[in-house]
């Protein structure tokens, strides 16, 4: 298998690129909701929050290669679909990548105030401590308070990931399948090592 993509699939790189954002999704959500739903003490909303972090920023920049890698490889050949699918599954991509790096910015951007006042820190799969912002003084420049930006990062943060990424996710899951199962097309094997 070649590392680069050709006219009939995806190569070696952009197949462990999706399936490594997709490892690093399922390990953001259920890390979430662990700490939500099930986490009993301090430690283990720690540990939950720092792999929700970590996957986050692993989502961002294996995203940003992947844009990159994009645009200096070839696209595999689409398959026979009409012109409304197309459009949908252009958009439906689109939203993904604008959404994976939306998320983990706005992510980070809702806990910075937490993080300065209080001294915590985030942990890179706990083992690297990454900075954040401290006296954010470009704000003051804009009129947009800490706490403004902090709340409003949270909710964008929350509500897209809570609904839309999960949608998107969903949708993407099912074209994905239906032309796997239904229409009988090579577009799921291209993504498939």
């Amino acid at each position: 298998m070649s590392i680069t993509n050709s006219s009939a699939s995806y190569g070696h790189a952009a197949k462990s690129i999706h399936w490594v954002t997709v490892a690093l999704l399922v390990t953001a959500y259920l890390s979430i909701y662990y700490r939500e739903l099930i986490a009993k003490d301090n430690w283990e909303n720690y540990v939950a929050v720092q792999l929700h972090f970590s996957a986050g920023i692993s989502i961002f920049v294996l995203t940003l290669f992947r844009v990159v890698w994009t645009l200096f490889n070839e696209k595999p050949i689409l398959e026979e679909i009409t012109k409304w699918q197309k459009m949908a599954a252009v958009f439906v991509h689109k939203s993904l990548y604008f959404l994976l790096f939306l998320m983990p910015i706005t992510g980070y951007l809702s806990i910075t105030d937490f993080l300065s006042r209080s001294g915590g820190n985030l942990n890179y799969f706990l083992i690297v401590d990454v900075p954040f912002f401290k006296n954010i003084k470009f704000l003051e420049s804009t009129g947009i308070s800490l706490k403004e930006m902090v709340d409003t990062s949270g909710n964008i943060h929350s509500i897209m990931g809570s609904w839309v990424l999960l949608l998107l996710i969903c949708v993407h899951v099912l074209a994905a399948l239906y032309h796997h199962l239904v229409l009988r097309d090579k577009s799921l094997k291209k993504m498939i090592f």
